[in-house]
């Protein structure tokens, strides 16, 4: 197993963070649609967003599935849980739900992609339902812009660029065969080698720092991963197989590579 010791995950309500909840008054409706709307539902769904979020050390911005229902305007229908569970046919995968002291969560991802999802669907009739949920969006957009989430953010970012050769050496001393994991070539020199993260810094923060999950390749590859765009699992896998380039990595990832 590994020796490697990352820091553990911390999470911290806005309050926490010492949020100022006016800040969400920036958010701005157009007089002549704010004047169309009610107050009290675009109160309860600013309280609600406020109420849900959870950032933690690692840069990650997550919302409580117990306020979806008042986010996603359906009511009391239940639907919210099933867009969470299931997904939406043709349109959204199944979130992951992250267990927190026994209260679930989904990333920003995940939520950003429902949301998405139902701001379409209401554009079709528009309506003070769409007028809702775009309100939604435009206060996400102003949480994840705001100084204290960009700043944990970059903080981090730059925490995991200080690990990152701590990464390449302790994959290099997981590695049975010391050789290039795409190619299966011998490594001679380790500074031609990289540690590619499997799923991205951006995307998947809280395994930014597991050394589980990335795979340690030939510069040359890196490079190419880069200008390809491949960020994720599904995206290295595709590369792996159109290049022909060994699989054996995938196997270990989906064992131990996501927490």
């Amino acid at each position: 197993m590994s020796k490697f010791n990352p820091p553990s995950i911390r999470y911290s309500s806005l309050s926490d963070l010492n949020f100022n909840n006016q800040d969400l008054d920036n958010v701005k409706i157009a007089d002549m649609i704010l004047q169309q709307l009610n107050q009290g539902t675009l109160t309860r769904i600013k309280n609600a967003l406020e109420n849900s979020v959870l950032i933690s050390n690692f840069g990650e911005l997550l919302i409580s599935v117990d306020k979806l229902n008042d986010l996603f305007r359906t009511g009391n229908s239940g639907a919210e849980a099933i867009f969470v569970r299931k997904g939406i046919r043709n349109s959204v995968s199944p979130s992951n739900m992250i267990n927190i002291e026994n209260s679930f969560y989904i990333s920003v991802f995940d939520f950003e992609a429902i949301l998405s999802n139902r701001i379409d669907s209401a554009s079709m009739y528009g309506g003070r339902k769409y007028q809702y949920l775009c309100y939604v969006k435009r206060l996400l957009e102003y949480l994840k812009n705001h100084n204290i989430y960009r700043d944990i953010r970059n903080l981090y970012q730059s925490q995991v660029d200080e690990y990152r050769p701590q990464l390449k050496r302790e994959r290099y001393n997981l590695l049975e065969n010391k050789c290039c994991e795409f190619s299966k070539c011998n490594i001679d020199n380790l500074a031609d080698f990289e540690f590619a993260h499997i799923q991205s810094v951006v995307t998947n923060p809280r395994n930014a720092l597991n050394v589980y999950n990335g795979v340690l390749i030939h510069r040359d590859y890196h490079r190419a991963l880069t200008n390809n765009q491949v960020h994720d699992f599904e995206g290295m896998y595709e590369y792996c197989e159109v290049n022909r380039l060994d699989l054996a990595w995938a196997e270990q990832y989906l064992e131990l590579g996501s927490y």
